[in-house]
Protein backbone atom coordinates (compact mmCIF):
# COMPACT_ATOMS: atom_id res chain seq x y z
CA UNK A 1 0.00 0.00 0.00
CA UNK A 2 1.30 3.45 -0.92
CA UNK A 3 1.94 5.84 1.92
CA UNK A 4 -0.32 8.46 0.33
CA UNK A 5 -3.23 6.01 0.44
CA UNK A 6 -2.97 5.61 4.21
CA UNK A 7 -5.70 7.27 6.22
CA UNK A 8 -4.95 10.55 7.96
CA UNK A 9 -5.10 8.80 11.32
CA UNK A 10 -2.57 6.21 10.18
CA UNK A 11 -0.37 8.93 8.72
CA UNK A 12 -0.43 10.87 11.97
CA UNK A 13 0.16 7.64 13.90
CA UNK A 14 3.11 6.74 11.64
CA UNK A 15 4.66 10.19 11.99
CA UNK A 16 4.22 10.22 15.75
CA UNK A 17 5.52 6.65 15.98
CA UNK A 18 8.68 7.67 14.07
CA UNK A 19 9.17 10.68 16.35
CA UNK A 20 8.45 8.55 19.41
CA UNK A 21 10.83 5.85 18.17
CA UNK A 22 13.59 8.42 17.70
CA UNK A 23 12.76 9.81 21.13
CA UNK A 24 12.87 6.32 22.63
CA UNK A 25 16.22 5.64 20.95
CA UNK A 26 17.55 8.94 22.28
CA UNK A 27 16.13 8.14 25.70
CA UNK A 28 17.68 4.69 25.57
CA UNK A 29 21.06 6.17 24.67
CA UNK A 30 20.75 8.70 27.45
CA UNK A 31 19.57 6.05 29.89
CA UNK A 32 22.43 3.76 28.92
CA UNK A 33 24.94 6.58 29.28
CA UNK A 34 23.50 7.71 32.60
CA UNK A 35 23.48 4.12 33.84
CA UNK A 36 27.10 3.70 32.76
CA UNK A 37 28.03 6.97 34.46
CA UNK A 38 26.16 5.93 37.57
CA UNK A 39 27.90 2.57 37.55
CA UNK A 40 31.29 4.21 37.13
CA UNK A 41 30.47 6.68 39.86
CA UNK A 42 29.38 3.86 42.16
CA UNK A 43 32.61 2.04 41.38
CA UNK A 44 34.58 5.22 42.07
CA UNK A 45 32.65 5.65 45.29
CA UNK A 46 33.67 2.12 46.24
CA UNK A 47 37.28 2.86 45.32
CA UNK A 48 37.21 6.11 47.30
CA UNK A 49 35.77 4.27 50.25
CA UNK A 50 38.42 1.60 49.80
CA UNK A 51 41.11 4.32 49.76
CA UNK A 52 39.70 5.73 52.97
CA UNK A 53 39.72 2.28 54.51
CA UNK A 54 43.29 1.79 53.29
CA UNK A 55 44.29 5.07 54.91
CA UNK A 56 42.51 4.05 58.09
CA UNK A 57 44.27 0.67 57.95
CA UNK A 58 47.64 2.43 57.52
CA UNK A 59 46.80 4.59 60.52
CA UNK A 60 45.84 1.43 62.42
CA UNK A 61 49.15 -0.31 61.97
CA UNK A 62 51.05 2.93 62.60
CA UNK A 63 49.15 3.31 65.84
CA UNK A 64 50.10 -0.26 66.70
CA UNK A 65 53.75 0.61 66.01
CA UNK A 66 53.60 3.71 68.24
CA UNK A 67 51.82 1.80 70.98
CA UNK A 68 54.41 -0.98 70.71
CA UNK A 69 57.31 1.49 70.86
CA UNK A 70 55.72 3.33 73.79
CA UNK A 71 55.20 0.09 75.64
CA UNK A 72 58.82 -0.91 75.01
CA UNK A 73 59.96 2.43 76.40
CA UNK A 74 57.96 2.66 79.61
CA UNK A 75 56.32 -0.71 79.92
CA UNK A 76 53.00 0.86 80.85
CA UNK A 77 50.16 -1.68 80.75
CA UNK A 78 47.91 0.83 79.09
CA UNK A 79 49.95 0.75 75.94
CA UNK A 80 49.79 -3.01 75.90
CA UNK A 81 46.07 -2.90 76.47
CA UNK A 82 45.60 -0.44 73.56
CA UNK A 83 47.61 -2.73 71.34
CA UNK A 84 45.53 -5.73 72.36
CA UNK A 85 42.30 -3.82 71.79
CA UNK A 86 43.29 -2.47 68.37
CA UNK A 87 45.51 -5.15 66.89
CA UNK A 88 42.51 -6.42 64.88
CA UNK A 89 41.48 -3.01 63.46
CA UNK A 90 43.63 -3.49 60.37
CA UNK A 91 41.99 -6.80 59.57
CA UNK A 92 38.56 -5.20 60.08
CA UNK A 93 39.51 -2.47 57.62
CA UNK A 94 40.60 -5.06 55.10
CA UNK A 95 37.45 -7.08 55.62
CA UNK A 96 35.42 -3.92 55.06
CA UNK A 97 37.30 -3.34 51.80
CA UNK A 98 36.48 -6.85 50.66
CA UNK A 99 32.87 -6.38 51.68
CA UNK A 100 32.58 -3.37 49.36
CA UNK A 101 32.63 -5.69 46.31
CA UNK A 102 33.05 -9.35 47.02
CA UNK A 103 33.20 -10.09 43.30
CA UNK A 104 36.31 -7.93 42.70
CA UNK A 105 39.01 -10.63 42.67
CA UNK A 106 41.88 -8.22 41.99
CA UNK A 107 41.07 -6.02 44.98
CA UNK A 108 40.39 -9.02 47.18
CA UNK A 109 43.73 -10.54 46.21
CA UNK A 110 45.54 -7.32 47.12
CA UNK A 111 43.59 -7.18 50.36
CA UNK A 112 44.54 -10.78 51.13
CA UNK A 113 48.21 -9.98 50.40
CA UNK A 114 48.09 -6.98 52.76
CA UNK A 115 46.42 -9.09 55.47
CA UNK A 116 49.02 -11.82 55.00
CA UNK A 117 51.85 -9.30 55.31
CA UNK A 118 50.14 -7.82 58.35
CA UNK A 119 49.84 -11.25 59.94
CA UNK A 120 53.48 -11.99 59.10
CA UNK A 121 54.58 -8.63 60.54
CA UNK A 122 52.61 -9.30 63.71
CA UNK A 123 54.19 -12.72 64.11
CA UNK A 124 57.69 -11.62 63.12
CA UNK A 125 57.93 -8.24 64.82
CA UNK A 126 55.07 -7.50 67.21
CA UNK A 127 54.99 -10.76 69.09
CA UNK A 128 58.83 -11.03 69.57
CA UNK A 129 59.00 -7.42 70.80
CA UNK A 130 56.13 -7.98 73.25
CA UNK A 131 57.83 -11.19 74.47
CA UNK A 132 61.15 -9.36 74.92
CA UNK A 133 59.41 -6.60 76.89
CA UNK A 134 57.80 -9.24 79.05
CA UNK A 135 61.25 -10.72 79.70
CA UNK A 136 62.56 -7.22 80.50
CA UNK A 137 59.67 -6.70 82.89
CA UNK A 138 60.44 -10.05 84.47
CA UNK A 139 64.17 -9.24 84.59
CA UNK A 140 65.21 -12.10 82.41
CA UNK A 141 66.31 -9.66 79.73
CA UNK A 142 67.76 -6.25 79.61
CA UNK A 143 66.74 -3.03 78.02
CA UNK A 144 69.77 -3.24 75.84
CA UNK A 145 68.60 -6.55 74.48
CA UNK A 146 65.19 -5.02 73.83
CA UNK A 147 66.77 -2.05 72.08
CA UNK A 148 69.01 -4.31 70.05
CA UNK A 149 65.97 -6.34 69.02
CA UNK A 150 64.07 -3.22 68.13
CA UNK A 151 66.91 -1.79 66.13
CA UNK A 152 67.27 -5.08 64.37
CA UNK A 153 63.81 -4.65 62.78
CA UNK A 154 64.88 -1.39 61.17
CA UNK A 155 63.42 2.08 61.17
CA UNK A 156 59.89 0.88 60.21
CA UNK A 157 60.02 -2.17 62.50
CA UNK A 158 59.89 -4.58 59.56
CA UNK A 159 56.73 -3.14 58.00
CA UNK A 160 58.26 -2.69 54.58
CA UNK A 161 56.49 -5.65 52.96
CA UNK A 162 53.22 -4.73 54.64
CA UNK A 163 53.59 -1.10 53.57
CA UNK A 164 54.35 -2.25 50.03
CA UNK A 165 51.21 -4.40 50.02
CA UNK A 166 49.08 -1.58 51.43
CA UNK A 167 50.60 0.91 48.98
CA UNK A 168 49.86 -1.52 46.13
CA UNK A 169 46.24 -1.70 47.26
CA UNK A 170 45.99 2.08 47.58
CA UNK A 171 47.72 2.57 44.22
CA UNK A 172 45.40 0.08 42.53
CA UNK A 173 42.37 1.95 43.86
CA UNK A 174 43.84 5.29 42.80
CA UNK A 175 44.55 3.93 39.32
CA UNK A 176 41.03 2.58 39.17
CA UNK A 177 39.65 5.98 40.11
CA UNK A 178 41.83 7.69 37.51
CA UNK A 179 40.84 5.14 34.86
CA UNK A 180 37.16 5.45 35.70
CA UNK A 181 37.42 9.24 35.78
CA UNK A 182 38.85 9.18 32.28
CA UNK A 183 36.20 6.70 31.25
CA UNK A 184 33.53 8.97 32.76
CA UNK A 185 34.89 11.92 30.83
CA UNK A 186 34.90 9.89 27.63
CA UNK A 187 31.48 8.50 28.43
CA UNK A 188 30.09 11.97 29.11
CA UNK A 189 31.52 13.15 25.81
CA UNK A 190 29.99 10.14 24.09
CA UNK A 191 26.66 10.76 25.80
CA UNK A 192 26.69 14.44 24.90
CA UNK A 193 27.51 13.56 21.32
CA UNK A 194 24.85 10.82 21.24
CA UNK A 195 22.24 13.11 22.79
CA UNK A 196 23.08 15.86 20.33
CA UNK A 197 22.92 13.41 17.41
CA UNK A 198 19.69 11.90 18.74
CA UNK A 199 18.20 15.38 19.20
CA UNK A 200 19.31 16.36 15.71
CA UNK A 201 17.92 13.09 14.36
CA UNK A 202 14.67 13.67 16.27
CA UNK A 203 14.41 17.21 14.93
CA UNK A 204 15.20 15.96 11.43
CA UNK A 205 12.65 13.14 11.70
CA UNK A 206 10.06 15.54 13.13
CA UNK A 207 10.73 18.01 10.33
CA UNK A 208 10.55 15.28 7.69
CA UNK A 209 7.42 13.82 9.29
CA UNK A 210 5.86 17.28 9.50
CA UNK A 211 6.77 18.04 5.91
CA UNK A 212 5.38 14.66 4.84
CA UNK A 213 2.20 15.25 6.82
CA UNK A 214 1.84 18.74 5.38
CA UNK A 215 2.28 17.38 1.86
CA UNK A 216 -0.04 14.44 2.57
CA UNK A 217 -2.82 16.46 4.25
CA UNK A 218 -2.50 20.15 3.43
CA UNK A 219 -2.00 19.85 -0.33
CA UNK A 220 -5.09 17.62 -0.96
CA UNK A 221 -7.13 19.82 1.37
CA UNK A 222 -5.91 22.88 -0.52
CA UNK A 223 -7.02 21.28 -3.79
CA UNK A 224 -10.35 20.42 -2.15
CA UNK A 225 -10.73 24.04 -0.97
CA UNK A 226 -9.90 25.33 -4.47
CA UNK A 227 -12.45 22.94 -5.97
CA UNK A 228 -15.09 23.97 -3.41
CA UNK A 229 -14.40 27.66 -4.10
CA UNK A 230 -14.68 27.00 -7.85
CA UNK A 231 -18.00 25.20 -7.34
CA UNK A 232 -19.18 28.02 -5.07
CA UNK A 233 -18.22 30.48 -7.82
CA UNK A 234 -20.34 28.48 -10.29
CA UNK A 235 -17.52 26.75 -12.20
CA UNK A 236 -18.38 23.09 -12.61
CA UNK A 237 -15.56 22.23 -15.00
CA UNK A 238 -12.73 21.87 -12.46
CA UNK A 239 -10.43 18.89 -12.98
CA UNK A 240 -10.16 16.82 -9.80
CA UNK A 241 -7.39 14.22 -9.45
CA UNK A 242 -8.51 10.96 -7.90
CA UNK A 243 -5.21 9.13 -7.32
CA UNK A 244 -5.57 8.67 -3.56
CA UNK A 245 -7.72 6.48 -1.34
CA UNK A 246 -7.25 8.21 2.02
CA UNK A 247 -9.74 10.61 3.60
CA UNK A 248 -8.63 13.52 1.43
CA UNK A 249 -8.77 11.27 -1.64
CA UNK A 250 -12.28 10.21 -0.70
CA UNK A 251 -13.15 13.88 -0.09
CA UNK A 252 -11.86 14.80 -3.56
CA UNK A 253 -13.74 11.83 -5.05
CA UNK A 254 -16.91 12.95 -3.26
CA UNK A 255 -16.43 16.50 -4.53
CA UNK A 256 -15.88 15.15 -8.05
CA UNK A 257 -19.09 13.15 -7.73
CA UNK A 258 -20.84 16.23 -6.30
CA UNK A 259 -19.57 18.33 -9.23
CA UNK A 260 -20.83 15.71 -11.69
CA UNK A 261 -24.19 15.57 -9.89
CA UNK A 262 -24.40 19.36 -9.90
CA UNK A 263 -23.66 19.39 -13.63
CA UNK A 264 -26.47 16.89 -14.15
CA UNK A 265 -28.81 18.81 -11.83
CA UNK A 266 -28.00 22.17 -13.45
CA UNK A 267 -28.57 20.64 -16.90
CA UNK A 268 -31.83 19.11 -15.75
CA UNK A 269 -32.93 22.35 -14.10
CA UNK A 270 -32.02 24.31 -17.23
CA UNK A 271 -34.03 21.95 -19.44
CA UNK A 272 -36.81 21.99 -16.85
CA UNK A 273 -36.83 25.79 -16.80
CA UNK A 274 -37.08 25.88 -20.60
CA UNK A 275 -39.90 23.36 -20.46
CA UNK A 276 -41.61 25.37 -17.70
CA UNK A 277 -41.28 28.55 -19.75
CA UNK A 278 -42.75 26.84 -22.82
CA UNK A 279 -45.50 25.29 -20.67
CA UNK A 280 -46.22 28.63 -19.00
CA UNK A 281 -46.49 30.31 -22.40
CA UNK A 282 -48.80 27.56 -23.63
CA UNK A 283 -50.84 27.81 -20.42
CA UNK A 284 -51.08 31.59 -20.84
CA UNK A 285 -52.19 31.21 -24.48
CA UNK A 286 -54.66 28.49 -23.51
CA UNK A 287 -55.97 30.63 -20.66
CA UNK A 288 -56.45 33.55 -23.05
CA UNK A 289 -58.33 31.34 -25.50
CA UNK A 290 -60.28 29.75 -22.67
CA UNK A 291 -61.14 33.18 -21.27
CA UNK A 292 -62.48 34.28 -24.66
CA UNK A 293 -64.50 31.10 -25.01
CA UNK A 294 -65.75 31.41 -21.45
CA UNK A 295 -66.96 34.94 -22.19
CA UNK A 296 -68.68 33.69 -25.36
CA UNK A 297 -70.22 30.84 -23.37
CA UNK A 298 -71.41 33.29 -20.71
CA UNK A 299 -73.03 35.47 -23.40
CA UNK A 300 -74.61 32.39 -25.00
CA UNK A 301 -75.88 31.26 -21.60
CA UNK A 302 -77.43 34.68 -21.03
CA UNK A 303 -79.20 34.50 -24.41
CA UNK A 304 -80.28 30.91 -23.68
CA UNK A 305 -81.54 31.96 -20.27
CA UNK A 306 -83.60 34.76 -21.83
CA UNK A 307 -84.97 32.44 -24.53
CA UNK A 308 -85.75 29.76 -21.96
CA UNK A 309 -87.51 32.34 -19.82
CA UNK A 310 -89.66 33.42 -22.80
CA UNK A 311 -90.35 29.76 -23.61
CA UNK A 312 -91.34 29.16 -20.00
CA UNK A 313 -93.77 32.05 -20.16
CA UNK A 314 -95.20 30.72 -23.44
CA UNK A 315 -95.62 27.23 -21.98
CA UNK A 316 -97.24 28.70 -18.88
CA UNK A 317 -99.68 30.65 -21.08
CA UNK A 318 -100.32 27.48 -23.09
CA UNK A 319 -101.07 25.62 -19.86
CA UNK A 320 -103.44 28.40 -18.80
CA UNK A 321 -105.20 28.30 -22.19
CA UNK A 322 -105.47 24.51 -21.95
CA UNK A 323 -107.05 24.78 -18.51
CA UNK A 324 -109.46 27.41 -19.85
CA UNK A 325 -110.34 25.16 -22.80
CA UNK A 326 -110.99 22.35 -20.33
CA UNK A 327 -113.40 24.59 -18.47
CA UNK A 328 -115.15 25.47 -21.76
CA UNK A 329 -115.37 21.79 -22.66
CA UNK A 330 -116.85 21.06 -19.26
CA UNK A 331 -119.53 23.64 -19.90
CA UNK A 332 -120.12 22.21 -23.39
CA UNK A 333 -120.36 18.80 -21.79
CA UNK A 334 -123.05 20.11 -19.51
CA UNK A 335 -124.86 21.62 -22.52
CA UNK A 336 -124.64 18.34 -24.40
CA UNK A 337 -125.98 16.50 -21.38
CA UNK A 338 -128.83 18.96 -21.25
CA UNK A 339 -129.42 18.53 -24.99
CA UNK A 340 -129.35 14.79 -24.58
CA UNK A 341 -131.93 15.04 -21.86
CA UNK A 342 -134.09 17.25 -24.08
CA UNK A 343 -133.69 14.80 -26.93
CA UNK A 344 -134.86 12.02 -24.69
CA UNK A 345 -137.82 14.11 -23.61
CA UNK A 346 -138.55 14.97 -27.24
CA UNK A 347 -138.51 11.29 -28.15
CA UNK A 348 -140.81 10.55 -25.27
CA UNK A 349 -143.10 13.39 -26.34
CA UNK A 350 -143.15 12.16 -29.91
CA UNK A 351 -143.93 8.69 -28.70
CA UNK A 352 -146.77 10.10 -26.71
CA UNK A 353 -147.87 12.12 -29.78
CA UNK A 354 -147.84 9.01 -31.88
CA UNK A 355 -149.98 7.32 -29.24
CA UNK A 356 -152.38 10.21 -28.75
CA UNK A 357 -153.30 12.69 -31.45
CA UNK A 358 -155.13 14.83 -28.92
CA UNK A 359 -151.92 15.89 -27.35
CA UNK A 360 -150.29 17.09 -30.60
CA UNK A 361 -150.89 20.74 -29.82
CA UNK A 362 -149.31 20.58 -26.44
CA UNK A 363 -146.47 18.44 -27.77
CA UNK A 364 -145.96 20.97 -30.58
CA UNK A 365 -145.66 23.73 -27.98
CA UNK A 366 -143.21 21.62 -26.05
CA UNK A 367 -141.25 20.94 -29.22
CA UNK A 368 -141.19 24.65 -30.00
CA UNK A 369 -139.95 25.36 -26.50
CA UNK A 370 -137.34 22.67 -26.81
CA UNK A 371 -136.40 23.98 -30.24
CA UNK A 372 -136.07 27.45 -28.81
CA UNK A 373 -133.91 26.28 -25.91
CA UNK A 374 -131.86 24.09 -28.21
CA UNK A 375 -131.41 27.06 -30.53
CA UNK A 376 -130.19 29.12 -27.59
CA UNK A 377 -127.91 26.32 -26.43
CA UNK A 378 -126.59 25.83 -29.95
CA UNK A 379 -126.02 29.54 -30.22
CA UNK A 380 -124.08 29.46 -26.92
CA UNK A 381 -122.13 26.40 -28.04
CA UNK A 382 -121.29 28.14 -31.31
CA UNK A 383 -120.04 31.17 -29.35
CA UNK A 384 -117.94 28.96 -27.07
CA UNK A 385 -116.64 27.02 -30.09
CA UNK A 386 -115.69 30.31 -31.73
CA UNK A 387 -113.79 31.22 -28.56
CA UNK A 388 -112.02 27.84 -28.57
CA UNK A 389 -110.61 28.66 -31.98
CA UNK A 390 -109.29 25.86 -34.12
CA UNK A 391 -109.87 23.22 -31.45
CA UNK A 392 -113.58 24.16 -31.30
CA UNK A 393 -114.35 23.90 -35.04
CA UNK A 394 -115.84 20.48 -34.74
CA UNK A 395 -117.88 21.55 -31.82
CA UNK A 396 -119.05 24.63 -33.82
CA UNK A 397 -120.18 22.38 -36.62
CA UNK A 398 -122.10 20.28 -34.10
CA UNK A 399 -123.55 23.42 -32.52
CA UNK A 400 -124.55 24.66 -35.96
CA UNK A 401 -126.18 21.35 -36.66
CA UNK A 402 -127.99 21.48 -33.34
CA UNK A 403 -129.20 24.98 -34.14
CA UNK A 404 -130.31 23.90 -37.53
CA UNK A 405 -132.12 20.99 -35.96
CA UNK A 406 -133.76 23.38 -33.51
CA UNK A 407 -134.91 25.59 -36.35
CA UNK A 408 -136.20 22.62 -38.27
CA UNK A 409 -137.96 21.42 -35.15
CA UNK A 410 -139.63 24.78 -34.87
CA UNK A 411 -140.60 24.67 -38.53
CA UNK A 412 -141.83 21.16 -38.12
CA UNK A 413 -143.91 22.22 -35.17
CA UNK A 414 -145.46 24.92 -37.28
CA UNK A 415 -146.02 22.52 -40.07
CA UNK A 416 -147.54 20.08 -37.57
CA UNK A 417 -149.93 22.72 -36.59
CA UNK A 418 -150.72 23.36 -40.18
CA UNK A 419 -150.61 19.75 -41.21
CA UNK A 420 -152.23 17.87 -38.39
CA UNK A 421 -153.46 15.44 -40.89
CA UNK A 422 -149.99 14.50 -41.62
CA UNK A 423 -149.07 14.39 -37.93
CA UNK A 424 -148.69 10.66 -37.68
CA UNK A 425 -146.23 10.49 -40.53
CA UNK A 426 -144.42 13.64 -39.37
CA UNK A 427 -144.25 12.39 -35.75
CA UNK A 428 -142.79 9.13 -37.00
CA UNK A 429 -140.20 11.10 -38.91
CA UNK A 430 -139.63 13.33 -35.89
CA UNK A 431 -139.09 10.29 -33.69
CA UNK A 432 -136.59 8.95 -36.13
CA UNK A 433 -134.84 12.28 -36.28
CA UNK A 434 -135.01 12.53 -32.50
CA UNK A 435 -133.32 9.16 -32.24
CA UNK A 436 -130.67 10.40 -34.66
CA UNK A 437 -130.21 13.53 -32.60
CA UNK A 438 -129.82 11.38 -29.46
CA UNK A 439 -127.21 9.23 -31.17
CA UNK A 440 -125.51 12.39 -32.39
CA UNK A 441 -125.61 13.80 -28.86
CA UNK A 442 -124.05 10.59 -27.51
CA UNK A 443 -121.30 10.76 -30.12
CA UNK A 444 -120.85 14.49 -29.41
CA UNK A 445 -120.61 13.71 -25.67
CA UNK A 446 -117.94 11.06 -26.33
CA UNK A 447 -116.04 13.46 -28.58
CA UNK A 448 -116.28 16.22 -26.01
CA UNK A 449 -115.02 13.80 -23.29
CA UNK A 450 -112.12 12.83 -25.52
CA UNK A 451 -111.36 16.49 -26.20
CA UNK A 452 -111.47 17.12 -22.46
CA UNK A 453 -108.99 14.34 -21.86
CA UNK A 454 -106.74 15.72 -24.61
CA UNK A 455 -106.88 19.23 -23.16
CA UNK A 456 -106.26 17.89 -19.66
CA UNK A 457 -103.23 15.99 -21.04
CA UNK A 458 -102.12 19.17 -22.82
CA UNK A 459 -102.51 21.13 -19.59
CA UNK A 460 -100.64 18.46 -17.59
CA UNK A 461 -97.89 18.29 -20.22
CA UNK A 462 -97.70 22.09 -20.25
CA UNK A 463 -97.36 22.09 -16.46
CA UNK A 464 -94.63 19.48 -16.65
CA UNK A 465 -92.94 21.45 -19.45
CA UNK A 466 -93.20 24.56 -17.31
CA UNK A 467 -91.58 22.79 -14.33
CA UNK A 468 -88.93 21.30 -16.64
CA UNK A 469 -88.22 24.69 -18.14
CA UNK A 470 -87.94 26.15 -14.64
CA UNK A 471 -85.39 23.44 -13.79
CA UNK A 472 -83.63 24.19 -17.08
CA UNK A 473 -83.68 27.85 -16.11
CA UNK A 474 -82.14 26.99 -12.74
CA UNK A 475 -79.53 24.79 -14.43
CA UNK A 476 -78.71 27.59 -16.85
CA UNK A 477 -78.39 30.01 -13.92
CA UNK A 478 -76.05 27.56 -12.18
CA UNK A 479 -74.14 27.12 -15.43
CA UNK A 480 -73.90 30.87 -15.72
CA UNK A 481 -72.52 31.07 -12.15
CA UNK A 482 -70.07 28.25 -12.89
CA UNK A 483 -69.09 30.03 -16.10
CA UNK A 484 -68.46 33.23 -14.14
CA UNK A 485 -66.40 31.24 -11.62
CA UNK A 486 -64.52 29.58 -14.48
CA UNK A 487 -63.80 33.00 -15.91
CA UNK A 488 -62.41 34.09 -12.54
CA UNK A 489 -60.38 30.88 -12.30
CA UNK A 490 -59.10 31.43 -15.84
CA UNK A 491 -57.93 34.89 -14.84
CA UNK A 492 -56.26 33.43 -11.73
CA UNK A 493 -54.69 30.71 -13.87
CA UNK A 494 -53.41 33.36 -16.27
CA UNK A 495 -51.90 35.29 -13.36
CA UNK A 496 -50.38 32.04 -11.99
CA UNK A 497 -48.96 31.22 -15.44
CA UNK A 498 -47.43 34.69 -15.59
CA UNK A 499 -45.98 34.25 -12.08
CA UNK A 500 -44.71 30.80 -13.08
CA UNK A 501 -43.00 32.32 -16.10
CA UNK A 502 -41.37 34.95 -13.87
CA UNK A 503 -40.27 32.22 -11.43
CA UNK A 504 -38.83 30.24 -14.34
CA UNK A 505 -36.89 33.32 -15.46
CA UNK A 506 -35.52 33.85 -11.93
CA UNK A 507 -34.65 30.15 -11.66
CA UNK A 508 -32.92 30.33 -15.03
CA UNK A 509 -30.96 33.33 -13.80
CA UNK A 510 -30.04 31.42 -10.63
CA UNK A 511 -28.73 28.34 -12.45
CA UNK A 512 -27.01 30.55 -15.03
CA UNK A 513 -24.38 31.19 -12.33
CA UNK A 514 -23.09 27.62 -12.85
CA UNK A 515 -21.02 26.96 -15.92
CA UNK A 516 -20.43 23.38 -17.00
Amino acid sequence: MKMQNLSIGKKLTTAFCVVIAVFLVSSAVCWYGLDAIDQKQRQNAVSVQAQLLVKDASADYLNIIWALLAYNLDGQPGHLKWKVDHIGDFRKRMDAIKALDASDATRNQLVDTAVTQYDAWEAKVVDPMLAMRTHVNEGSATIAQLSALTEGFGSFLGTGDMITAVDALEKAERERIDTRTAELASLRHTIYTSVALAAALAVLCAALAGRWLVGAIRDPLARAVETAQAIAAGRLDSRIERNRTDETGRLLAAMDAMQTSLQTIVGSVTHGVEAVKVGAAQIAAGNTDLSSRTEQQAAALEETSATTHELTEAVRQNADNARHACEVIVRAMDAVNAGNSLSAQMIETMNEASGSAEKIASITAIIEGIAFQTNILALNAAVEAARAGTEGRGFAVVASEVRSLAQRSSTAAKEIKELIEHSTASISGGVTRAHDVGATMVRLRADIASAKQVFEAIAQASNEQSRGLEQVNQAISQMDQVTQQNAALVEEAAAAAHALDEQAMRLQGAVAVFSA
